[in-house]
């Protein structure tokens, strides 16, 4: 199994993970390693990427998550259920919780032909 060292604690910072190791009945490698483990559990988080939607004909929007709330997005050639839709699924990326991340994509893919994501 592969090891990992952790570089460039400060004292104050590795007494607090003996005492917080010790209150959860645990050696600190034991600590830390469920710490790094927990963390990995959950879906990854994307901070910026590009939402992108096309069709049917020449419909087209893209929502692009910047980071910290910032969106940016456009939408060309959409009917309404269209425009509708995009404006919802803006909404739930901005807050950027990756179920609100999969629920846009699943409402895009429901009036568009292609929906991709983008990472950036």
């Amino acid at each position: 199994m592969p090891d990992l060292s952790i570089r460039k604690l400060t004292e104050d910072e590795h007494a607090a993970l003996k005492i917080k190791a010790a209150a959860a009945k645990k050696s600190v490698e034991a600590y830390v390693r469920d710490l790094i483990l927990e963390s990995l559990r959950g879906p990854i988080v994307y901070q910026s990427y590009i939402l992108k939607a096309y069709g049917p004909g020449p419909a087209h929007a893209t929502i692009h998550r910047i980071a910290d709330d910032a969106v940016t997005s456009n939408a060309e050639l959409c009917n309404e259920a269209q425009i509708n839709t995009y404006q919802e699924a803006k909404g739930l990326i901005k807050s950027n919780r990756p179920e609100e991340r999969e629920k846009a994509l699943g409402i895009m893919r429901e009036q568009f032909e292609d929906v991709r994501i983008v990472l950036i």
